[in-house]
Order: C-alpha cells, then sequence, then structure tokens
C-alpha cells in the first residue's frame, strides 16, 4: 500500500512555490475561478471548503466575495501565510489532514483541484470521497480536479522516463517522472538543489481514468453533472491536460 507522499513535496514550501510561480499566476487564477464560480454556480454568501488549499488563491476570490470560506491544509507554513495575508476576509483558517475532517452537512461547495487528489491508497481516496460528501449540505457541488490519465499514458509508453529541470536565481529543480502501468501510480522523484543543500521532494500519485472517478463518485452518492479537460471549459478527450469533475449531493 503507498501512503502519502506529499510530506516531503511540501516541507519546503518556500522553493516549491518560487518553481511554481508561473502556474500561479493573476491570470490563470482569475480564468480558473471563473470558470469554478460558472461550473459549480457559486453565489455571494455561499459556504466553501477549499481542501488542501495550498496556495489559497482561488478561494481568496472567494471571500472577497462574501463567501464562507474555510481553507483546510497539513502543511503550517500555508496556514500561516494565508493568515498573515488575509486578516480581513471572512475565512477560518485549520491545520488538518482531509482524512480527518469530520464536517456534517455544512458546506455549500468544495474544491479540491490542482491535483490534489490520489495521494493516498484506493481504500482511502474512496473514504475522502465519502467524507467530501457528508461535509456538503444536500444539493451542494463538490469540484475534483486531477491529472489525465489517458494523456500520460500515451507519453509513458515503453518504461519511458521523463527529465526535466529549471532553474531559477541560482537554486536548481530536477524532476524524474515514471508511470507504473501495474499500479497506475505516477512516481515523481524530484530534488530541489540549493547553494547550501539537496533536497529531497519526491512524491507518488495514483492516476485515475473517468471512469474509475466516476464510479467512485457515483457509489458515494454524488450526481456528476459536468465533465471538463481543462479550465477553458473544453470536452474531456483522451488528450485533454485535464480531468475536472463537477457533481452534486443528491
Amino acid at each position: 500500500m503507498i501512503k502519502n507522499t506529499t510530506k516531503k513535496l511540501f516541507e519546503n514550501p518556500k522553493l516549491y512555490m518560487k518553481f511554481l510561480k508561473s502556474e500561479l499566476s493573476d491570470r490563470k487564477t482569475a480564468a480558473q475561478v471563473s470558470f469554478l464560480r460558472k461550473s459549480m454556480k457559486i453565489n455571494k454568501w455561499d459556504s466553501l471548503l477549499d481542501v488542501p488549499c495550498w496556495f489559497w488563491r482561488h478561494s481568496i476570490y472567494f471571500a472577497k466575495m462574501w463567501c464562507t470560506v474555510v481553507w483546510i491544509d497539513t502543511n503550517k507554513y500555508f496556514i500561516q501565510q494565508a493568515k498573515k495575508s488575509r486578516k480581513w476576509v471572512k475565512a477560518q483558517f485549520i491545520q488538518e489532514d482531509m482524512l480527518s475532517l469530520k464536517y456534517d452537512k455544512k458546506f455549500d461547495h468544495i474544491c479540491n483541484i490542482f491535483s490534489s487528489f490520489g495521494y493516498f491508497s484506493d481504500k482511502n481516496n474512496m473514504k475522502l470521497i465519502g467524507i467530501f460528501y457528508k461535509a456538503l449540505k444536500t444539493g451542494g457541488k463538490i469540484c475534483i480536479d486531477i491529472v489525465n490519465r489517458d494523456r500520460i499514458v500515451s507519453s509513458y509508453e515503453h518504461g519511458k522516463i521523463r527529465k526535466d529541470y529549471t532553474i531559477i536565481d541560482n537554486d536548481i529543480m530536477l524532476e524524474e517522472e515514471t508511470f507504473d502501468p501495474l499500479t497506475w501510480y505516477l512516481h515523481n522523484n524530484k530534488k530541489f538543489v540549493t547553494k547550501t543543500k539537496i533536497i529531497d521532494a519526491s512524491y507518488s500519485m495514483r492516476l485515475y481514468t473517468y471512469t474509475e472517478l466516476k464510479d467512485m463518485i457515483e457509489r458515494s452518492g454524488f450526481k456528476l453533472l459536468y465533465t471538463y479537460g481543462n479550465y477553458d471549459s473544453s470536452v474531456y478527450t483522451q488528450d485533454s491536460r485535464r480531468l475536472i469533475v463537477i457533481a452534486q449531493k443528491e
């Protein structure tokens, strides 16, 4: 059984955020928020759970439109930074593991996005969807956004290893990524190299097909409403970069 491996990945959140800067631009975030607002029908005064909140960049927009937002993350740094920079918004900041959530019919919406699903065993990933279902009010909606497994499979044929590196301000991020077709886990051997040390930030993530994710969602009691291939509302295909599903608690 593969356990949650994100602890190493986020032990150095400042470095991680530094190398993800291009993905965290205000332009991209605004477009993604617009997509979420329309597809989930998020309205003023609604309650929203952002889990894990990571960089708190999406739900801050909803807090500004007077939604009641709860930010949850296991990483202390992310929670501290969210508290420090967003004191004036109506939000609650909690450091907690997703699998430990005990909410019951509290939220109108749940966002589990930016590849935040699949870091546990199949059993616990299924358990997590059940936790989300319980946390939503009747009629509430959830968005789960993951990497498109089918696209990964086509690019990792014959045991191919993807190697890459990025240099920013003399710091280096090295990556070796492989996909295991027997377990359907993506393994990312990531390292940050600074002037003084080498930091292991490796992680593994279970990738799900559309059929698998749909089955898990519906077995938990949700009704699948929409499926997209990216935040531009494009139709989901085998070549889509993302697999984004919107489901509703009936």
